[in-house]
């Protein structure tokens, strides 16, 4: 095969796997990341900005500069299709780790609001909460939700001390409110 010809298969497939990706992730996830990442408004952020807690940030709170393959740095820029692709790239890569670690069946919305969780504070963090602990255990549904309130803090920038923000706050109690929702 010609390497260009092998070039379009590999980046076709690679197309096709986020595709269904984003196919079977609930869309109250991609609508959560979508409201707290880039408050619906994601050309506000196509310019690197630091978030709250100094993070420097692409568009729906991309922190990989996919097409570098660096983390993003001052002064870079990109379009909303290229921060849509990040964000399905991401959650791409993101949707099997959390699969992996739960052990229980759980439910189109409760999975995501584990997405859109996890899309904020990273799989190894999720993976390593009480939060999944406690689901993985079987507790009262109630219990669990409970633990996404504990995630409304960060590290400030200056003190270096863990204070809550009130945009996590609030992202915290919609990741509740979709976890508790019946489908």
């Amino acid at each position: 095969m010609k390497p260009q010809k092998n070039f379009f298969i590999i980046g076709g497939a690679i197309g096709l796997i986020i595709l269904l990706f984003s196919r079977k992730m609930s869309a109250a996830a991609e609508t959560l990341i979508r409201k707290f990442e880039a408050d619906n408004d994601v050309k506000r952020y196509l310019k690197a900005y630091q978030d709250s807690a100094g993070i420097w940030t692409l568009g729906w709170g991309s922190i990989w500069h996919y097409d570098l393959k660096r983390r993003v740095q001052p002064g870079d820029q990109i379009d909303e299709a290229t921060a849509l692709r990040y964000m399905k790239t991401e959650l791409a890569s993101l949707i099997p780790k959390i699969r992996a670690f739960i052990t229980v069946p759980i439910n189109s919305n409760e999975e995501g609001a584990l997405i859109s969780l996890a899309y904020n504070i990273g799989p190894t963090a999720l993976k390593n909460s009480t939060l999944i602990r406690l689901l993985n255990e079987g507790k009262p549904r109630i219990q669990v939700a409970e633990e996404f309130l504990k995630w409304n803090k960060i590290l400030d920038p200056v003190t270096k001390q863990k204070v809550p923000l009130q945009g996590l706050t609030n992202r915290r109690i919609a990741e509740k409110a979709l976890f508790l929702k019946p489908v």
